[in-house]
This record gives structure tokens, C-alpha cells and sequence, in this order.
């Protein structure tokens, strides 16, 4: 969680208490630890008395950054600092409904090629007369379709996800032109390689709040946007991405995660790919950004799709893209 309080104002305290709590209050068969990155606040978080019965329980980690360096900066400081292997985030005036952490959990389990569940949310205004659900859900297909539209799929405080992810993408990209859809960047690569789904239950409360990073920063958010969505249009809007990546990961008796850590690599450090002439179209599909023969070539920067070993976990998938 990242936090920043700019005054001990009572109401965003009480926000602030309210969201640790609906955290710490999840029932899970897992161990929970919170992680609140201070990011420089005037008065440490930690010797605010308005907060201190929260901070008091066990499983909260206090980070405080040197100075303010803002969200992105944060939000990798936390990552960084997590010791599990499932990652979830939520900003310091939204709150989790109770069963939240446990319906995602259920539904990883019962699918391990799952990366990353996210829920829906409900949108809470200063008037309560405008608060309204907002209902997102489907699979990993359905998640493309919404990038597709324009739209950030992931409310980002609903999310639970790998932190392997994370960390073979290099967490949340610090492109400044991105500084303010950072998890919009960060999405898009992700929801090209790795399976994701969104559950159709509302477990986020979202509340809007003018003064807050999306409100002061709208009309840079929007760039932002726009520029992820024109750079991935090509591949998003093909329709037949998850199904060419499945295909992709049976034909070569990988698992579907071992095959989107593979192609994520190859097209993070290769900028030829290698083929046989019969997969040259659908790999072409997955990769319009690359280019993708069907012939023996002595292009620099190429990886050879076209022989990939037995391939059964990361270090094994480093050792043939990188080394390629």
C-alpha cells in the first residue's frame, strides 16, 4: 500500500485506517503480511496517533522512502520488499470487501495457469446518490477484448497476482510518459503472455476522489493511454491472440506459463525470430512488432522458435532466450 499524507486530516485518516483494516480482516490459508510504503509523508506515518491501533498488528511493515518520489517508485519499493509469492495493492482511501482475497485464491487454485485475478468494484462519490457498480468480467479473451475497447481492465486495488510476474516484467515501468497509467503499461505486456481472468463480484470499493493521483492527473492519464493503446492495437485487435498462445505452448509441450515466460523473453531480447514455415503466420500474429522468418538467417538479435527444448521452469527459459 502505498501512502502519502500530506496533512493529519481526519477524514483521510479515517480513510486510511478503514482500508488497512479491510485488509487484515481477509480470511485466508495463507500467510499476510501489509507492506505500507511511506512515501515521505510530512509526519511519519508511523508516530501518527490517529493510526497507531491499525499499525499495531504484526503484519503491517512500515516503509518510509528518504523523499517523496511518487507512486511508481513506491509501489516497486513494495514489490521489492514482498516476501510471498501472491502480490495485491490497494491505494490508502479504497477498501476490500470481506471474502475478497479468498474468492481469488479459489479461483488460482482451481486453475494454475492463472497469473493474475482481478474483481470488480464500486465506484464511491462524495454524494452517495452517484455511487454505482461498475461489473467487469471474463476470461483471459474477455480481458483483451476490454483493452481492445480503450479500457484498463484491472481495477488496480482489486488485483492478486505472481510476483514472479512481476518481477520477469521488471515491475511497474518508470517511463515518465507513462508516470500516471503506470498499471495500464505494465498490463498490456502482461495480459499479452500470461493468463488473467476478472471476477465478476464486486470486492473493491473505489472511491473518486478529485484531489487524488487520477483526478489532478486525468488529461495525462489519457495520453498515456492512448499511446499504449496504439502500440499494441496490431496484436490486441487480431482476436485470436489466446488461441494462437495456447497452440503455441501444446505444440511445443510447454505449459501455458512456461510458454508465455519464453515468448516474453524472446521478444524482450530478440528482435528476429526463427521458425518453421508452417507456424510463421501465427507466430506473426503474436508478434507484428518482430520479425519472424521461416529461414536459417544470420540476423543479428534472432532466437530460433522453431527448436525450443524441454523447458520446465524459469531458470531453464532464461537459459534458452537469453542464450540464444
Amino acid at each position: 500500500m502505498p501512502v502519502y499524507l500530506s496533512s493529519q486530516n481526519e477524514k483521510e485518516l479515517g480513510y486510511l485506517s478503514i482500508a488497512i483494516n479491510s485488509i487484515l480482516i481477509q480470511t485466508v490459508d495463507l500467510p499476510l503480511e501489509l507492506i505500507l510504503v511511506d512515501d515521505a509523508s510530512p509526519v511519519p506515518i508511523e508516530s501518527i496517533k490517529g493510526v497507531l491501533p491499525v499499525l499495531a498488528d504484526p503484519r503491517v511493515r512500515i516503509i518510509r522512502q528518504p523523499f517523496n518520489q511518487k507512486l511508481v517508485s513506491a509501489l516497486n519499493v513494495g514489490l521489492k520488499a514482498s516476501k510471498y509469492a501472491l502480490i495485491a495493492r490497494l491505494d490508502a482511501d479504497d477498501v476490500w470487501r470481506p471474502g475478497k482475497l479468498a474468492a481469488q485464491l479459489a479461483l488460482m487454485r482451481s486453475d494454475p495457469e492463472l497469473t493474475l485475478v482481478a474483481t470488480s468494484m464500486r465506484l464511491l462519490h462524495e454524494d452517495p446518490k452517484y455511487d454505482r457498480d461498475e461489473i467487469r468480467s471474463g476470461s483471459w479473451d474477455e480481458v483483451l477484448k476490454l483493452f481492445d475497447r480503450g479500457w484498463c481492465p484491472f481495477p488496480h486495488g482489486s488485483i492478486l497476482a505472481r510476483r514472479e510476474v512481476f518481477e520477469i516484467l521488471g515491475g511497474y515501468p518508470t517511463d515518465p510518459v507513462f508516470a500516471h497509467c503506470e498499471d495500464m503499461a505494465l498490463w498490456l505486456v502482461w495480459v499479452r503472455f500470461f493468463k488473467t481472468a476478472i471476477l465478476q463480484d464486486v470486492y473493491l470499493d473505489y472511491r473518486i476522489n478529485p484531489v487524488g493521483v487520477s483526478g489532478k492527473y486525468a488529461a495525462s492519464q489519457a495520453r498515456g493511454s492512448r499511446l499504449l493503446a496504439a502500440r499494441y492495437k496490431d496484436w490486441i485487435s487480431t482476436g485470436t491472440h489466446v488461441q494462437t498462445m495456447l497452440i503455441f505452448a501444446e505444440t511445443h509441450g510447454l505449459s501455458q506459463y512456461i510458454a508465455g515466460v519464453v515468448l516474453y523473453l524472446a521478444w524482450q531480447y530478440h528482435g528476429t525470430f526463427l521458425v518453421n514455415h508452417e507456424d510463421q503466420v501465427k507466430i506473426k500474429s503474436l508478434f507484428p512488432d518482430r520479425r519472424v522468418i521461416a529461414i536459417k538467417s544470420g540476423a543479428q538479435s534472432c532466437i530460433d522458435l522453431s527448436r525450443i527444448p524441454v523447458i520446465t521452469d524459469l531458470e531453464s527459459a532464461y537459459n534458452f532466450c537469453c542464450n540464444s
